[in-house]
């Protein structure tokens, strides 16, 4: 590695008495103090370590940023990046319209499902025991719609509902 000293040069060998040279400097935009960045590059910004923000202008100089309101040439040159009619600007959040909130039509959206299917579930269930009624009813009375058996008194032999003497004994029914 090779660092320069008030003797010369030091590569790791015994010092020389040679006088430096001038280091040559690849940087294009401006050099700075800073061991990590040593370079930035023309319209880059940079956070100094007392907190203050600089640009590389133009002519490779380091420039403290503009604040809204300051005349600006170009957008780095303001500390928002926005430089418009040569004036630098606040960045401005987009304006958005107020939401319009719309009630819903119907069961709520909240829970609505919730509501919906105990409902649905009592009716049905009352349907069932409604049907379950009638058709009791109709079996019972359809029981007691049907003629009974006739008996005859004399012999007691069992009739047909259309017989008007008893097969047996003959008497009248």
């Amino acid at each position: 590695m090779r660092t320069e000293t008030d003797q010369g040069f030091d590569c790791g060998m015994i010092p020389t008495t040679q006088t430096s040279k001038p280091v040559v400097s690849l940087c294009e935009g401006c050099s700075t103090d800073d061991a990590n960045n040593p370079c930035i590059e023309v319209g880059a910004q940079k956070q100094e370590t007392d907190g203050t923000t600089v640009y590389c202008s133009s002519g490779k100089k380091l420039e403290m940023v503009k604040e809204a309101g300051e005349n600006c040439n170009n957008d780095y040159e303001c500390l928002g990046y926005i430089c418009e009619n040569q004036i630098c600007t606040e960045l401005k959040e987009k304006e958005t319209p107020p939401i319009e909130v719309v009630p819903p039509v119907g069961p709520s959206t909240q829970g609505g499902v919730n509501l919906i299917l105990p409902i649905v579930f009592l009716v049905v269930i009352g349907a069932i025991f409604i049907l379950d009624a009638i058709f009791s009813f109709s079996k019972k009375a359809s029981k007691k719609l049907k003629k009974p058996k006739k008996h005859c008194q004399e012999c007691g032999a069992t009739l047909a509902p259309e017989d008007d003497f008893c097969p047996e004994c003959g008497e009248k029914v």
